[in-house]
């Protein structure tokens, strides 16, 4: 009497907008438990009609789940390839490890450590990995903030905090803070220096179909500093950004297909650079 498969089809409608997802999963297993342990799927989606995405997720039936049945870690591996040559235009497959996930109280996901894998047939072997913590929720189980620790494919560690995160009454993400901490590439410099970045983000103007057609986006880049010495009052600003995005236009898949763009840059030497 359990779920073996299903087809799930999303229509997304508005004055523009005209996208359909279509998921099939089969292959659907189970514990002795009752614990889901793994499926396969394949995905499509009108933004993207010469792509189809297969997926297969799978966990341990001991280790995958704690004793609540809250899922504590699994692997998905997604490959996408297009479907008028059968993989000779795109072949990319991404093999990602989730591990040590842990909860609050409420069952809202605090931790995750992630390592992804991407690889395709033409040589592309990268490895990447992601350690989230501290996620904080509104009332109505909404993310308002994260600490991030993120490993590009050589190496190189940024640390991102996000915070002051808010959404409108319809639920659509308005506003974000992060501070970013990048690696400095110099093989002259002190072990744990970073590059101190502040991004504020905001986005308005919601049109019928829900889109936001406005977005705000500062960035104050500061002087190299050791990680954890920061201080905004004393710290020199290497350069301000602001970049504002108006008359933002989607098509009827609901990707951007044009805006205004005006980009205002101020300099640590008082020079300044203006550009639409």
């Amino acid at each position: 009497g359990r779920l073996s498969g299903f087809q799930q089809a999303e229509h997304s409608r508005g004055d523009q907008l005209n996208q359909t997802k279509t998921t099939t999963r089969f292959d659907i297993a189970y514990s002795d438990k009752g614990l889901l342990i793994g499926y396969r799927e394949r995905r499509l989606d009108s933004a993207s009609p010469d792509m189809v995405e297969t997926a297969l997720w799978e966990t341990d039936p001991h280790s995958g789940y704690n004793s609540l049945g809250q899922q504590t870690g699994y692997d998905l591996t997604t490959v996408r390839t297009d479907l008028s040559t059968g993989g000779t235009l795109l072949n990319v497959t991404v093999r990602q490890e989730m591990r040590s996930l842990a909860y609050n109280q409420k069952g809202q996901l605090v931790y995750s450590d992630q390592t992804s894998r991407e690889t395709s047939p033409d040589g592309i072997d990268a490895v990447t990995r992601e350690e989230k913590m501290g996620m904080t929720y509104d009332i109505h189980n909404r993310e308002l903030g994260y600490r991030l620790f993120s490993w590009d494919a050589f190496g190189n560690k940024t640390e991102t905090d996000r915070f002051h995160v808010l959404y409108d009454d319809l639920g659509r993400l308005v506003h974000t803070e992060e501070l970013i901490d990048d690696p400095v590439k110099d093989d002259d410099a002190p072990d744990g220096l970073v590059l101190r970045r502040w991004v504020s983000w905001s986005g308005s103007n919601a049109n019928a179909d829900g889109q936001l057609t406005q977005t705000r986006q500062t960035e104050w880049e500061f002087d190299e500093v050791l990680a954890g010495d920061f201080d905004v009052a004393a710290t020199p600003l290497r350069r301000e950004t602001e970049i504002l995005r108006t008359n933002i236009r989607f098509d009827a898949d609901g990707k951007e297909a044009g805006f205004v763009e005006h980009v205002d840059e101020r300099f640590q030497d008082g020079s300044r650079t203006v550009r639409s």
